[in-house]
């Protein structure tokens, strides 16, 4: 059976080496502004980094140095520090607030029943 769709605009390849060439010379990449200089949707990029590994950790680069970016300079108080704690609870980051619920209940319940007559 023939593919069907729209051929490709970009090769995967030669958005993966574009994307480290971006990597390298930004300091703080971000996703959504490489694809729309690149010309290709953020949602077409992920869809591709899905069927294609090396682009998969490509990305994974340009959000480990994302990340990087944000905890040293929010540490050195050249961003803001609740900025990048909101920024850094996003899921392409993995950081969460820890909660911790106790559910120890007690079943203590004494019933007494007065029959009277």
């Amino acid at each position: 059976m023939k593919k069907r769709g729209r051929p490709l605009k970009f090769k995967v390849e030669d958005i993966i080496i574009a994307l480290n060439k971006y990597i390298n010379e930004i300091e703080q990449p971000f996703i959504q502004e490489f694809a729309l200089n690149y010309d290709i949707s953020r949602e077409h990029l992920y869809e591709l980094s899905r069927k294609n590994k090396d682009l998969s950790d490509t990305i994974k680069k340009a959000i480990e140095k994302q990340e990087l970016y944000m905890l040293k300079n929010a540490s050195e108080r050249k961003i803001d520090p609740t900025f990048t704690i909101f920024r850094l609870k996003q899921p392409c980051f993995g950081y969460k607030d820890k909660h911790e619920l106790d559910q120890n209940i007690n079943q203590d319940i004494k019933i007494k029943i007065n029959l009277q007559d």
